[in-house]
This record gives structure tokens, C-alpha cells and sequence, in this order.
């Protein structure tokens, strides 16, 4: 993180003044060159007001510096705020203008990938488990569609965090750590899709899929994308688990109904909701198999109802 100058006040104490450097917790004033100075504080009864002076060398007529302020409990340590905002101070005006909250943006975040990693992409892959429930091809149409409308939802939330300008996350082990999930999911999904396109066709008097890709890679491929399936999925509902945990964190406190629902258990509520479909699914789906005195479900093979276009 880039270094940044603070005022601080806590209880009757005076002003101090620090330099952040990194996430530890702060060990050195600011020192000479601080761009903060001057402060004063006033009280109230449920307030606190800092007044100080900025200095910026480099500023020049017409910049712009942006401010960020926070309230919370403990002392300099990293703590979860239960109030932020920026300030944006125009150098030419002396005018300063509030910033808006992130909190829309990362609940607008959460749904999405809520909504792409709870829900969509995994009934898709719970519908390829049921071929004798939704036979006659039917199985084959409930993943594909789920997977479209589950890779659009997730296109839009990753398209939403390019754009967003997602900064200003308090930097935990925690968040790291969703963060670094959340790329290998990206990678995983795009994985899984290019197989779902790219699978080699079931008989041999199909040809090549393509024209280049040969009906015997059929086993290696069903492997590779049953396998990536779980392992995808996995990594994304601890991904999604571990975005409600940073959001609950970051908004602790915070009235609006989505930090509520994410960080309050309703992430958890439509995990289970949607697994619990799922595994009931995939039982009625085995009754469904015992009844018809069926047993195809080898590597790449077709179930004895599978339609011959729909699968393919």
C-alpha cells in the first residue's frame, strides 16, 4: 500500500500523528515532512470533530487530493470501522465534496457471485447427476442453460469488479485470501467452459467434433470435467463464504439490508438451501435409475433415455 499521513484522536487525548507504511500496526510519528499539522479537536456528546491543516508540496491549481476518514473501536492497530467516507478537496475552490459508499458496490459484488456461485452454476452440475430424473435429453438442456445463465451472471460480476474501482479494502488475511480463490476460480470456470465447448463427440461415426478433435479423447475429457466440476465448485462456495465473512467485517454495523442478508447468514441459508435441492436430486435420480432395471452409468456412456442430439 502507498504511504499516507494521519490524524488521530482517542478519548481526550490530543491529536497524534502518524505515517502508515504498510498493515501493521504503526510504530513512528510522522515525522518532518507530514502532511498533516495543526490539528484540533472538538467534542461532543456522541461526536468528535478533527480539524487540521494539509500541506501538499506538489499540489498544483485545479488538483484534486482525496481525504479517507474512519471511525472505530481499539487503538492504532488494523480494526474493522464502524464508519468511513473520502472527502475530495479541490485545490482551486478550496471546496470539498463528499464521496459516495463503497457498500452498494460490494453488495452488488456479493449478489452476483452469490447468485452465479450459490445457486446457477451449481444446479447446472447437479443436473448433470440426474439423467434418469429429466431423461430424454432433458438433463443435458437444465446444464446448459444453467451454466449460460450462470456464466453471464458471473461475467457481469467480474465485468462489475474491473469497473467498480474496488479499492479501499481493509487488507486482511482474509481478504487475501478471497481474493486469491476468486482468480483461480476465474481460471477454473474458464477451464470447465472451453471443455464443455471443445468435448469430443460420443461415436465414432459422429467424426471428429470440429474436424481436429477425435472421438477417443472422449474418456480423457469426461475425466478431466467431472474432476474440475467439484473442484470448481468447492473452491468457489469458500470463495463466496469468505467474501461474506470480509463483508461482515468491513460493514460491521451497517444498517443496509444487504450487508445484512450477505454477512448475516444468508449466504449459508441459500448454500445449504440449494445443496440440499441438489443431494435430494441426485437420490431421487438413483430411485429413478433402480425402477427402470437400468446401470449405465460408466465413464462417457449415454443413459438409456439420453437424446441423441441434446447430449452431444
Amino acid at each position: 500500500m502507498a504511504a499516507g499521513d494521519v490524524a488521530t484522536s482517542k478519548g481526550s487525548a490530543a491529536a497524534e500523528y502518524l505515517r502508515l507504511t504498510g498493515r501493521g500496526t504503526p510504530t513512528s510519528g510522522c515525522g518532518s515532512g507530514c502532511a498533516v499539522m495543526n490539528a484540533t479537536i472538538a467534542s461532543a456528546a456522541n461526536s468528535r470533530t478533527i480539524t487540521f491543516r494539509y500541506r501538499d508540496a506538489n499540489a498544483s491549481r485545479g488538483a484534486t487530493k482525496d481525504l479517507i476518514w474512519a471511525t472505530g473501536g481499539g487503538g492504532f492497530a488494523q480494526h474493522a470501522p464502524s464508519a468511513r467516507g473520502t472527502l475530495r478537496v479541490d485545490f482551486r475552490s478550496g471546496t470539498a465534496t463528499a464521496g459516495g459508499s463503497k457498500v452498494k458496490r460490494d453488495v452488488a459484488h456479493g449478489t452476483l457471485m452469490l447468485v452465479a456461485w450459490g445457486a446457477l452454476n451449481p444446479l447446472a452440475a447437479g443436473f448433470a447427476r440426474m439423467k434418469f430424473l429429466f431423461p430424454n435429453g432433458k438433463w443435458f438442456l437444465g446444464h446448459s442453460v444453467g451454466v449460460l445463465l450462470g456464466g453471464i451472471v458471473f461475467g457481469a460480476a467480474c465485468i462489475h469488479l474491473v469497473t467498480a474501482n474496488y479499492d479501499g479494502h481493509v487488507q486482511t488475511d482474509t481478504f487475501d485470501s478471497h481474493q486469491k480463490l476468486g482468480i483461480a476460480v476465474m481460471f477454473l470456470w474458464a477451464t470447465q467452459f472451453l471443455l464443455g465447448v471443445f468435448r469430443p463427440n460420443k461415436e465414432p461415426k459422429d467424426g471428429n467434433r470440429f474436424g481436429f478433435i477425435p472421438t477417443s479423447w472422449r474418456r480423457s475429457w469426461y475425466i478431466a470435467h467431472a474432476v474440475l466440476g467439484p473442484v470448481t465448485l468447492v473452491l468457489a462456495t469458500v470463495t463466496v463464504v469468505l467474501g461474506a465473512v470480509v463483508i461482515g467485517n468491513k460493514w460491521d454495523g451497517s444498517a443496509d439490508s444487504g450487508v445484512k442478508f450477505l454477512a448475516g447468514g444468508g449466504v449459508y441459508g441459500l448454500l445449504t438451501a440449494v445443496w440440499v435441492i441438489i443431494a435430494l436430486g441426485v437420490w431421487r435420480d438413483r430411485i429413478a435409475k433402480t425402477s427402470n432395471g437400468v446401470d449405465n452409468y460408466g465413464i462417457g456412456d449415454s443413459t438409456l433415455d439420453e437424446s441423441e442430439t441434446n447430449a452431444r
